[in-house]
């Protein structure tokens, strides 16, 4: 991989990975667990850009074929391309900043047929938290998917929160949180839908 070419983005948006619908396919022979075990350790500890990839990558750990094969060389190329970027922590001198971004896509596993959420939260501007998951249940539509999402990002500022708290770096309870889902915000914040 030393040589390889370079692509400007971890996963090609056209690329469809499905199981393979035997549920026998596996190569012995391709690195596939190695490597996707590899890319959700980046992942986890300073690469939040490739956390889309990696999370379709590894739902494919015990069935891959030589397609999946080629995707997770795709993330290497992509990560050896973006060698040098990188995570910077600043302290602010006025007011440390946490704040939470959300967002989901709308049943694109096209087995499953659920979403994934992706959450990000920034301390300062700098990304702190990050995660890409399937969600655990089957949304009946974008608002559903996008609301779910939500709920995933506050359980998890929730728990930044509580830890930058302890540690003093902040103090305040209020965690602004993005989304660009107007629908499952007025969900959220209507009194009406909630007992």
């Amino acid at each position: 991989m030393e040589t390889c070419k370079s692509v400007g983005i971890p996963l090609q948006p056209y690329r469809e990975l499905t199981p393979d619908p035997t549920g026998e396919a596996h190569d012995p022979s391709l690195p596939f667990q190695e490597i996707v075990g590899a890319l959700l350790f980046v992942t986890r500890c300073c690469r939040p850009d490739v956390s889309y990839a990696v999370n379709k990558l590894s739902r494919f750990f015990q069935n891959y074929e030589k397609k999946h094969m080629d995707a997770a060389k795709e993330v290497l190329r992509y990560l050896r391309s973006t060698r040098d970027m990188g995570i910077r922590y600043f302290l602010s001198q006025r007011e440390n900043k946490l704040v939470g971004y959300c967002d989901a896509d709308y049943g694109t596993d096209k087995v499953e047929r659920k979403s994934t959420t992706g959450v990000i939260f920034t301390f300062n501007g700098s990304p702190l938290t990050w995660l890409s998951r399937k969600q655990t249940i089957i949304a009946l539509s974008t608002t559903e998917a996008e609301y779910v999402a939500a709920a995933t990002a506050c359980k998890e500022g929730i728990w930044v929160r509580n830890i930058l708290e302890d540690i003093g770096v902040i103090e305040e309870t209020y965690i602004p949180l993005h989304t660009d889902s107007q629908s499952s915000m007025q969900l959220a914040v209507n009194d009406i839908h909630h007992e």
